[in-house]
């Protein structure tokens, strides 16, 4: 994710310094304060001075597109869920080639959530709230599944 710190240590003085992941540069948080900048202060094992090339970056990286892809399927597959729920409650007509196209491609993740609950009807207008659920559920699973990775492969920011 932009913005998010790949690396962090703490100098000599205790001060936390991380390594910005949109300009490259060395932020101090700490006592100065949340996005004050400053060079880092390099000393024996506490901020690296090693390449970007270092496998602890290169895992913060991958880290990062990964997030970025689990967002992003699960944004295009909320925003498709949505816009089923919209077309059921306009009571858009089925045969039509985008309501029917959407009702098909959304079926298959709405198949666990069939039947859950009640769907209200009015002239013809569906509340598909399982498919609310549904929607509700599979963002849950994004982010649980985001913390987890960044959990188990995430190293210590500050030691």
């Amino acid at each position: 994710m932009p913005g998010r710190p790949m690396l962090a240590r703490r100098d000599s003085a205790g001060r936390a310094f991380m390594l910005s992941a949109m300009a490259g540069h060395w932020r101090l948080a700490g006592a100065w304060g949340a996005g004050a900048y400053a060079p880092p202060v390099f000393k024996e094992g506490t901020v690296s001075a090693k390449s970007p090339d270092k496998p602890s970056r290169r895992l913060g990286l991958n880290l990062s597109k990964i997030t970025e892809l689990i967002w992003l399927f699960t944004g295009t597959l909320e925003a498709v869920i949505a816009m089923r729920v919209l077309l059921k409650l306009i009571a858009a007509n089925p045969e039509a080639g985008f309501a029917d196209f959407i009702y098909n491609m959304t079926d298959v993740f709405l198949a666990p959530f069939e039947g859950l609950t009640p769907a209200p009807q009015l002239d013809g207008s569906v509340l598909e709230i399982s498919s609310l659920i549904a929607m509700l559920v599979y963002a849950l699973t994004a982010w649980g599944t985001i913390r987890a990775l960044w959990i188990i492969f995430e190293e210590s920011s500050i030691r």
